[in-house]
């Protein structure tokens, strides 16, 4: 079997994405959403750099409030694709998980965070 060079990057890219692919939410391109999506989209980088500095902090207390905030802004605005993730999160720091044992999760989910786009 021959595959064409072209098929299969395409194929690739298919089923292994770009870690820097945009992030889109379900409700992109919903007229009435429009605005408020769109701003929502760019209150994220002031987000991302709260969580940022309350990990730096040890803030772990307003560190589980911004996460569980997250969890139900990605929902409520259509990035469904990040639930399980900040779920993940906001369960362990719940559950007094250290901090410490989630920078890993917690680097993926801001990476996420910032690949978010409202169209």
């Amino acid at each position: 079997m021959v595959v064409k060079f072209g098929t299969f990057f395409r194929l690739f890219f298919i089923f292994f994405p770009m870690q820097n692919d945009p992030i889109r939410s379900s409700l992109a391109g919903v007229p009435a959403f429009a605005d408020v999506l769109t701003k929502f989209v760019h209150s994220v980088p002031a987000r991302v750099q709260f969580i940022r500095i309350c990990i730096e902090t040890k803030d772990a207390k307003s560190l589980r409030e911004s996460i569980h905030q997250m969890k139900g802004i990605c929902g409520s605005y259509g990035f469904h694709e990040l639930t399980p993730l900040v779920t993940k999160l906001d369960d362990q720091l719940d559950s007094g998980v250290p901090m410490e044992n989630l920078l890993s999760d917690l680097g993926d989910f801001l990476e996420c965070c910032l690949r978010m786009r409202a169209s």
